[in-house]
């Protein structure tokens, strides 16, 4: 079982959350499961 990667991200603009999205794509272009959660979830 592949572990699950997770990326935690706080943004004011949107701008980390584009980049934290390119990098899910990335990830998940190299078969790992990734979850993006903000920081306002907590």
């Amino acid at each position: 079982m592949e572990p699950k990667i997770g990326i935690i991200y706080s943004t004011v603009d949107g701008q980390t959350l584009k980049i934290c999205n390119k990098l899910k794509e990335v990830l998940q272009q190299n078969n790992q499961e990734v979850d993006l959660i903000s920081i306002d979830d907590f």
